[in-house]
């Protein structure tokens, strides 16, 4: 039996869904791991200097890695993928101020086992951007909840990234 072109694109199509889907269950992220997380991201960011400056510079990088206008193909497509260009100088600061420091984390924590850098990336944003509400003693305003999900798939080498979007410069490296 000879499989014909079209078949064999289809099973390697099937075969990559099938280990994508086996990869997703056996990594699921529980709401115990979300709180594990942000219990160890808080104090990192409560580390970080008198005024906590990994928390708006995880807000920024957040920002340059997932901001942009998103690829429509039928489906919206995440423009975050754990990867900026090092040699933008719109990223100023980043590598120092948060890359680094989540990245040693991300690895040293064993989140690189349940979750893509780029997922890491987006769930420190999103619980720096809570955690700086909480400290805002002047705000009555409510932070609504801002849900997690999971699935970014990374660029790969994040030092080699080389597509970029523009930025406004860095201000005070942050």
């Amino acid at each position: 039996y000879t499989l014909h072109p079209f078949d064999m694109n289809r099973h390697t199509h099937i075969l990559c869904h099938m280990i994508l889907l086996i990869k997703l269950i056996s990594c699921q992220i529980t709401i115990d791991d979300i709180n594990d997380l942000r219990v160890e991201l808080r104090e990192e960011f409560d580390n970080s200097g008198r005024f906590k400056d990994l928390l708006p510079t995880t807000v920024r990088l957040i920002f340059h890695d997932c901001a942009g206008p998103q690829e429509l193909n039928g489906n919206a497509i995440s423009r975050c993928n754990g990867c900026i260009d090092y040699n933008n100088s719109d990223h100023s600061g980043l590598v120092t101020g948060a890359v680094n420091i989540l990245d040693d984390i991300y690895i040293s924590s064993n989140w690189n086992q349940k979750m893509s850098r780029s997922d890491f990336w987006a769930s420190a944003g999103t619980i720096a951007i809570e955690y700086a509400h909480e400290l805002d003693i002047n705000s009555n305003d409510t932070l609504t909840s801002i849900p997690f999900y999971f699935g970014r798939i990374d660029c790969g080498d994040t030092s080699q990234a080389t597509q970029t979007k523009s930025f406004p410069h860095a201000a005070s490296a942050w």
